[in-house]
């Protein structure tokens, strides 16, 4: 091994990448393996200020504790400050319902995250290597993958997040730096023996027991045996198909800045309901701008956890018809017209998570994610005209009192219902009176309705009362049912 040469193939790979910066501090993640104790030794040559930063995961027993003796004595006479974290990944794994392979990354990257920001520091150093972007290719090819998954590995990107809702502030960004993606590992091996530099070996990674070790231990080898530089060249293609989904993404941009519907965009009636686009945790989409092209539906779909088969699957059967949805473990896809509305499956405003609430008495009632209601009654004087009386606002329900009967039901809206809205003469299905008042789909899973003891619809809330129970010319004591938003 030239020394020399393999520390400038780094070197000028760290350059021509502008990953790091002699007047900053950075964190580097050391395991002890072969790999991160190429990266820690080559940044303190090269003159970086840096930290360790050992994760011990309790999943190998004394070996765990065997590999972070070692890191600790490493750091010792090379005078590198070090840090350790100790982690139950077994019981996270358990409570978070993932894998112990995703418990540890969740567990380690969150520690990142607390640690950068406790001393100061901006960016990790990890030891990811030529290898790992080669495995990384395979692993999503055979899996089913867009081309970002066939770019590999970034020499640098944001700490990852685990809701995806959650985005840093690009001014407090904290980063993933990778020098040594340049160099295979049996280069860093050979380095690390010319150098007389000792490792330890994580047996796990000398299983072929998962889908990773599997590609590294039995296909790669066998690629190479095919072609020598098999390795070298997925590796080439990789990185020129990074700079390719640059320019992909750009185009990309374009699809979805037509798809996106926002507010004004949505109001093309004048009398649209309120407009799903203006509601948090709600993302409406232009439904033939997304089935111009599967991979736009597949970048808009995957984040919520929408799986490649299943969008494929969408897209292949065409623009679908209003009310056909699909659902994630957290999200449900809905197509609402020439739209296509994304909402959380638990979100707190879905009145199909809201169970029947009784109000048996005037008063006021918290129903936590439903609002507040003030059931009230005001008797009216004998030259009173009730009509003058009436409350026209959309949350407020005036009713003849002497016609309702006590307890009051309040109740997400179900299949078949029918009320009498105001002003009409015969009953109408709710579903039709909201389609008619263009109400989008979130918007008619979050409706509500008031009945009295019989079980009669009295009030569509927020829209209309029904005509039986309204105030007349007759009405003598008023009955007022006001929902309070919160």
């Amino acid at each position: 091994m030239n020394v020399v040469s393999f520390e400038s193939k780094i070197r000028d790979f760290i350059e021509q990448n502008q990953l790091l910066d002699y007047s900053k501090r950075y964190l580097v993640a050391l395991s002890g393996g072969a790999d991160s104790v190429c990266l820690l030794t080559l940044l303190q040559r090269f003159g970086y200020a840096i930290e360790a930063v050992h994760c011990n995961f309790h999943l190998r027993g004394d070996e765990s504790d065997r590999d972070e003796h070692f890191c600790e004595e490493l750091c010792k006479p090379k005078n590198i400050p070090f840090h350790r974290v100790h982690f139950d990944t077994k019981t996270y794994s358990e409570l978070h319902h993932v894998s112990i392979e995703m418990a540890a990354r969740q567990l380690r990257y969150n520690y990142f995250k607390e640690l950068l920001q406790s001393i100061g520091c901006q960016s990790v150093c990890v030891a990811h290597h030529r290898d790992d972007v080669v495995e990384t290719v395979l692993m999503n090819l055979i899996r089913g993958t867009g081309i970002h998954g066939l770019t590999g590995i970034a020499p640098k990107a944001p700490i990852p997040v685990n809701n995806r809702d959650l985005e840093n502030n690009e001014n407090d960004a904290l980063f993933v730096v990778r020098p040594l993606l340049c160099v295979s590992r049996k280069e860093i091996e050979s380095y690390l023996e010319s150098i007389g530099q000792t490792f330890v070996t994580d047996s796990s990674n000398l299983e072929a027991d998962v889908v990773r070790n599997k590609i590294r231990l039995n296909i790669i080898p066998q690629l190479e045996d095919i072609l020598p530089s098999a390795s070298e060249n997925i590796a080439s293609t990789s990185h020129r198909l990074l700079q390719a989904e640059y320019l992909f993404n750009e185009g990309l941009e374009l699809y979805l800045s037509r798809a996106k519907l926002f507010a004004d965009q949505n109001n093309k009636e004048g009398e649209s309901s309120k407009l799903a686009g203006s509601i948090e945790g709600l993302w409406t989409y232009d439904l033939r701008e997304l089935f111009e092209n599967e991979y736009v539906l597949f970048t808009v779909l995957r984040p919520f956890g929408f799986q490649p088969a299943q969008i494929e699957d969408i897209f292949r059967k065409g623009i679908p018809n209003t009310g056909q949805k699909w659902l994630s473990n957290s999200y449900t896809a809905v197509v609402d017209r020439d739209v296509l509305q994304v909402f959380r499956n638990d979100d707190p405003r879905l009145a199909c998570h809201a169970k029947e609430q009784k109000l048996p008495l005037e008063g006021l009632y918290n129903l936590g994610e439903l609002g507040n209601f003030c059931v009230k009654k005001e008797v009216l004087g004998d030259n009173q005209d009730p009509m003058t009386l009436v409350d026209k606002s959309k949350n407020v329900a005036c009713l003849d009192a002497n016609l309702v009967s006590f307890p009051l039901t309040l109740r997400p809206l179900k299949e078949g219902d029918r009320f009498k809205p105001y002003g009409m003469k015969g009953t109408k299905l709710i579903s039709d009176y909201l389609t008619d008042r263009k109400k989008t789909v979130f918007e008619k899973l979050c409706q509500l309705v008031l009945c009295d003891e019989s079980g009669i619809i009295m009030w569509l809330v927020g829209e209309r009362v029904d005509d039986t129970y309204a105030v007349n010319a007759h009405t003598r004591t008023i009955l007022y049912i006001k929902k309070v938003e919160k």
